[in-house]
């Protein structure tokens, strides 16, 4: 605290960070706000960074996506690793700036250079989509390695869907399904909802239904939508659970009421529902 009165930056970032954290001081976000402020003031980067983080998230000020780029960038420019990486983060999803994914994927790439592992997975999905540059099946896999390599779970996921489909890389359910297991090792949702799928195919070994079923609630629980997809096909078909068309509509509304899925597993979704909902109406058919 005396560094930081004295006019230290670093002193009043750190002092900032125990406000924000409530590491021997009882937590004040606003108090944290003002120390990260004053620091970002003498150039801090660090602090730039920790103050376009409140802004984000409206800790300790009035949330304000422009003011958060505008201390993302002032970080960024410095060199800060994290900066980038939320700079590129806030061109491709449209906050506080104008979307421009071309801009996304330089600050994505200049933190993947310097080595952060979430800006190497964001920059392959980048180069997989043909978003803010040319489509490369073969360049994304190589960041989604490298990203792998330092420990990024969505990355294993990443690279393990490749491998099951075949694109950019030849097709081996072995493979995916040993990516699929590194990332569900670290608590990733997508992770248990891939296996989850290998495991009612039988995609790299026999087909197990209860272990499917349980990979996908856990999943679910954590609201992946393809999770919740399949945690509604099992108890729709009975697959791993008792059959329960009452718990299948449970989820298959969770499904339609969570809008990241894609158009054509909505619609799938959408579609079992009015089939249910037409069984449980029809007095022949009711049974709950």
């Amino acid at each position: 605290r005396r560094a930081a009165e004295l006019g230290i930056p670093r002193a009043m970032n750190d002092l900032g960070a125990c406000y924000s954290q409530g590491r021997g001081v009882e937590q004040d976000f606003a108090q944290a706000a003002r120390w990260f402020r004053e620091a970002a003031r003498r150039g801090d980067e660090v602090a730039m960074h920790n103050l376009g983080l409140c802004y984000a998230q409206g800790d300790g000020v009035a949330q304000d996506w422009a003011k958060a780029v505008h201390w993302f960038q002032q970080s960024a420019r410095q060199g800060q690793l994290e900066a980038m990486y939320n700079l590129g983060t806030c061109y491709a999803e449209g906050r506080g700036v104008a979307r421009d994914w071309s801009l996304a994927v330089r600050w994505f790439g200049k933190a993947a250079e310097r080595g952060h592992s979430q800006a190497m997975t964001s920059l392959g999905i980048c180069y997989a989509r043909g978003l803010g540059t040319d489509r490369n099946p073969e360049v994304a896999l190589e960041w989604f390695r490298r990203a792998a390599a330092e420990g990024d779970p969505q990355a294993m996921v990443l690279l393990g869907v490749p491998f099951r489909y075949g694109h950019g890389t030849p097709q081996d359910f072995e493979a995916a399904v040993g990516w699929f297991r590194r990332a569900v090792e670290l608590g990733e949702p997508e992770g248990m909802s891939w296996l989850g799928y290998a495991y009612e195919r039988g995609e790299g070994f026999d087909r197990d239904f209860g272990e499917a079923a349980r990979l996908y609630r856990n999943a679910a629980e954590k609201r992946d939508p393809l999770a919740m997809l399949g945690l509604a096909r099992c108890y729709d078909l009975g697959r791993g659970v008792t059959r329960s068309a009452k718990e299948a509509a449970l989820w298959y509304r969770r499904v339609l009421a969570d809008r990241r899925l894609e158009p054509a597993l909505r619609t799938r979704a959408a579609a079992a529902l009015k089939r249910l909902e037409a069984l449980r109406s029809s007095p022949e058919t009711r049974t709950e």
